[in-house]
């Protein structure tokens, strides 16, 4: 087993997105034909579209389908074929990495079988929630590294606070790194008194990435959104989540 994998790790959700230029000639529901035997179901969703003509008031509709398919395990992958066409896995619980990369490697090889001679996404991104279960304000410094740990205890000195988050942003060049961090309060809008703490990792481009890079940028998400966790959480507390 990888030496990072956290066998009891609070991952409540994992998403991978790719999104997709609006005039892809990608024949989206093809693929979702494709790969349809790799899942246990596959469900047809119908959008519909309205547009209105301003200058004579006339409103036109456009249906689109939508294909959901889902895996054991609770993981699911959602090809939108609308307005907004993209391609994103979403899990419950997460392990590693093979949550998502044999169905990565399956999905670029079905998009290569169709002979399209460009393919690029507009925007990938990867992200990570975790929720750490915590009972009392003196665990924070248990979960969280300083100085983030005291950044959310004196938030929480404020009168009838209801969340406590703080959002960090990076620019690492290739990619951008969008962390939030605190208590999103389960009970919201009502006043702060579970002190659960979320950690919502997400890394991603917003720019045309050829699908012959897809997987190393993918790789490289994985690996920056790990480098950050490690920021972030106190060892001790990665070490318990290590353990089986």
């Amino acid at each position: 087993m990888n030496e990072k994998t956290l066998v009891k790790n609070k991952v409540n959700q994992f998403i991978l997105r790719i999104d997709l230029p609006k005039d892809s000639r990608l024949d989206l529901r093809q693929l979702a034909l494709d790969l349809r035997d790799d899942y246990i179901r596959i469900v047809e969703n119908t959008e519909h579209n309205f547009n209105l003509n301003v200058d004579n008031y006339e409103v036109t509709q456009r249906d689109f389908i939508n294909y959901t398919l889902y895996a054991e395990n609770g993981v699911q992958l959602t090809i939108n074929n609308s307005v907004e066409k993209f391609i994103v896995f979403e899990a419950k619980t997460y392990l590693d990495n093979g949550v998502y990369i044999d169905r990565l490697d399956a999905i670029i090889e079905k998009i290569s079988n169709q002979e399209i001679e460009e393919v690029f996404s507009s925007r990938i991104g990867m992200r990570y929630v975790n929720i750490f279960p915590c009972e009392r304000v003196d665990r924070i410094k248990k979960i969280l590294q300083a100085p983030n740990d005291k950044e959310i205890v004196n938030l929480l000195r404020k009168d009838q606070l209801n969340r406590a988050v703080v959002v960090e942003e990076f620019n690492c060049g290739d990619y951008q790194v969008r962390v939030q961090y605190g208590i999103f309060n389960k009970f919201y809008p009502s006043v702060v008194k579970n002190y659960d703490i979320t950690l919502d990792i997400d890394v991603y481009y917003g720019a045309k990435i050829s699908i012959a890079e897809w997987k190393e940028v993918i790789r490289t998400y994985n690996h920056a959104a790990y480098a950050k966790f490690i920021e972030y959480v106190s060892p001790n507390y990665i070490e318990e989540m290590r353990d089986e």
